[in-house]
């Protein structure tokens, strides 16, 4: 049977000996029927198993000014000896921000308003697969040109392209009786092989 004390005020449990003394509550299971206001400087849940219900937490509650101003709210986790990760938001710069090492952090790519994510953070993106750009163009608004810094393979097709205005369309076909197999077309001159020093031999004696 339940021991049910009833009290008009605010009840205080204290000790005025040794206020640095400890309080245990030794039970299978507390129940708190209201709302539980845990002051101090930490709070440790040291179980194995951490339920919360609430779909969103929130971190950095109480800020009363303009963003974070302790600069970064996030989570972390502890790897012992290894350096602590996080993902966490900086303010400074207004980004997401996670580490893999615990010491280098780097932007996570937000969405755009056309529901793209953007890369412009990251000084050395890497694909994990094929680049499909969906009939975009690969572009460079800063040069006249598009720098490829290592060798370029151009598939072979068995159907020349149609003409782009304003533009060189470079194909490839398979290579016959000497000649490159890499063709140019344009508006003015259609699907013109690219000559190499072979073919360029054979013509000059020719003619």
């Amino acid at each position: 049977m339940a021991v049910v004390n009833n009290f008009n005020t605010d009840l205080l449990i204290t000790n005025s000996v040794n206020p640095e003394a400890n309080i245990t509550l030794q039970s299978t299971t507390v129940y708190v029927d209201g709302n539980l206001l845990v002051g101090g400087n930490s709070t440790a849940v040291t179980k194995v198993d951490l339920d919360v219900t609430d779909n969103l937490i929130t971190l950095n509650k109480g800020e009363s000014g303009a963003g974070v101003t302790l600069t970064y709210a996030g989570i972390t986790i502890d790897r012992g000896s290894e350096n602590d990760v996080a993902f966490r938001y900086n303010e400074t710069t207004d980004r997401w921000q996670i580490t893999n090492d615990g010491v280098t952090y780097a932007n996570v790519a937000t969405s755009t308003g056309g529901g793209g994510s953007s890369v412009v953070d990251d000084p050395n993106p890497t694909l994990g697969g094929n680049l499909d750009v969906a009939s975009y163009t690969i572009s460079s608004e800063s040069t006249d040109y598009v720098k490829f810094d290592s060798n370029l393979a151009v598939r072979y097709t068995s159907v020349a392209p149609g003409t782009v205005a304003d533009h060189n369309v470079i194909y490839a076909q398979t290579p016959a009786n000497g000649g490159s197999g890499l063709y140019v077309t344009n508006t003015s001159d259609a699907d013109r092989q690219v000559s190499t020093v072979r073919n360029s031999v054979v013509y000059s004696l020719v003619l």
